[in-house]
């Protein structure tokens, strides 16, 4: 479908369903998303996020884990690997009744 086809340059940034694609073929969640994932690991290891964000906050990592690689790797870095990889361990807690 002619209509549906769009012309896209390496001048501009390049967003495909939420990814961005680097010039060099790589694939990045972007700068802004990952801006507040580093926020909200902050927020976490400094006990300022409710349970329901830190839920939020590790399916976001392991999202980050399996799409950009090397901003994970910079999280790990920043925060260290034990700290990061504990937060995306986090389970939702299970509703009784």
């Amino acid at each position: 479908n002619d209509e549906k086809t769009a012309l896209i340059t390496t001048k501009y940034s390049r967003r495909i369903t939420g990814l961005t694609l680097g010039n060099d073929g790589t694939v990045s969640v972007g700068t802004k998303n990952y801006r507040k994932l580093r926020a909200a690991v902050d927020h976490a290891l400094k006990e300022r996020l409710d349970p329901g964000a830190l839920e939020r906050l590790a399916g976001n990592l392991a999202y980050l884990h399996s799409v950009d690689r090397k901003n994970f790797e910079r999280l790990e870095q920043k925060y260290g690997s034990k700290a990061v990889n504990r937060l995306m361990r986090i389970t939702p807690k299970r509703k009784r009744g």
